[in-house]
């Protein structure tokens, strides 16, 4: 029974790891503090204002997860001095002969301006640059979270709910492969059903103009049903292989989260007694 709480410590992890706060910088000095989504060996994802950016590394100047703040964008600039050296910060203040300078390895410092040969700054940009937004991105992420199903059919309406997990790791040629567990209870008459299901499935996506928002998706699963049967005089326990298809949308993001919508239907081929059910789902799930 311990191993039930694994599925709610990752769970928790995930949640807290989608917390941290990066900055990047781009090669022209412009720099960006927002969410760290995920990190490889080739692109950062962050989430900046609520959209969701995957960045080329080889764009990048700096990555920096020591950095504090939410949704803040501004300039690096770099100086170049009489002597040959270089010196980068953000300018915190300008005076008529000298600047005051944020830097990482002097903290503050004062630059008189007769000691600066040019400076170079990139123009202000208030959010990264439109070509990183959206899903062009390399790799995947991993996907875990909870749902809430209720179904109409035989033996009657079934209500309940389940965890399921999606490993970036398992998409291939396009199509994300994840685990899905659930618990139905269906009443009738004097009886009870509950349904204990475990489906392998595949789950499919497409964007309408490449537009986040009209975001819809397909899952389709096979796996195994357990379905118990109590009544006044008897309980009877069995199992059978069952699938489901399950049609959606998946639009609502918000930093981290991503909501479901959909409609389902599943069916077990219970032996002597097959049966299907159809109904709706919501889930939400943490990506990271």
């Amino acid at each position: 029974m311990n191993f039930l709480y694994i599925p709610i410590i990752f769970l928790i992890y995930s949640i807290a790891f989608s917390l941290h706060a990066v900055e990047i910088v781009f090669h022209n000095g412009q720099a960006y503090i927002g969410e760290l989504v995920s990190e490889d060996e080739r692109v950062v994802r962050i989430r900046f204002r609520n959209e969701l950016y995957t960045i080329p590394k080889e764009d990048l100047s700096k990555i920096d997860i020591s950095k504090k703040g939410d949704n803040l964008s501004y300039n690096y600039t770099e100086f170049t001095l009489k002597d040959g050296s270089k010196v980068k910060g953000i300018i915190a203040e300008e005076k008529q002969q000298s600047y005051t300078l944020k830097t990482k390895e002097f903290g503050f410092l004062v630059l008189e301006k007769d000691r600066i040969v040019k400076s170079k700054r990139a123009e202000d940009s208030k959010t990264p640059p439109k070509k990183y937004l959206g899903e062009r991105q390399v790799g995947s992420e991993t996907l875990i979270g909870i749902t809430g199903t209720a179904l109409g059919g035989y033996p009657g309406p079934a209500f309940g709910g389940g965890l399921y997990i999606e490993p970036a790791f398992l998409k291939l040629f396009g199509i994300q492969l994840g685990y899905k567990g659930e618990y139905l209870s269906a009443l009738k008459a004097n009886s009870r059903y509950t349904f204990f299901n475990n489906y392998g499935y595949m789950h499919f996506s497409t964007k309408i103009n490449d537009d986040p928002f009209w975001d819809f998706y397909s899952n389709i699963g096979i796996g195994g049903s357990i379905v118990q049967y109590k009544s006044d005089n008897q309980t009877l326990t069995g199992g059978s292989p069952s699938g489901y298809i399950e049609l959606g949308w998946q639009g609502i993001r918000w930093k981290s989260l991503v909501t479901r919508i959909g409609i389902r239907g599943l069916c077990s081929a219970e032996r002597g007694n097959p049966y299907c059910m159809g109904g709706g789902e919501l889930s939400v799930g943490v990506s990271f």
